[in-house]
């Protein structure tokens, strides 16, 4: 059942579970559940969110939480720079996953 009360934070939208969602409409169970099954075949978000059982991804350029950029500096120091690119192209490729310290 949706809920109504604009002031109260969204509720996971697979079925029956009451939990507050965490990222793409879902729980954090429920969106680690769908990640697994994401990366051991060949299901994307974007087939799950047209199937309605998750929301489109978030609008891009919101960026990183200032948690992660600090993380990044701490590789790149520790690297040399090296782990910019990386990190970067594996956050680029990784499009269908929210960072857990991102509100959604």
């Amino acid at each position: 059942m949706p809920r109504t009360d604009p002031n109260l934070p969204p509720r996971c939208m697979a079925d029956d579970c009451q939990r507050p969602a965490h990222a793409r409409g879902l729980c954090s169970s429920h969106y680690q559940a769908a990640l697994r099954v994401i990366q051991q075949t060949e299901l994307t978000w974007e087939v799950i969110a047209q199937s309605g059982m998750c929301r489109q991804q978030a609008k891009a350029g919101r960026g990183r939480c200032r948690f992660a950029r600090r993380l990044v500096g701490l590789a790149q120091r520790l690297t040399g720079g090296a782990a910019t690119t990386e990190a970067n192209a594996s956050n680029d490729s990784a499009a269908g996953t929210s960072s857990s310290c991102e509100a959604s």
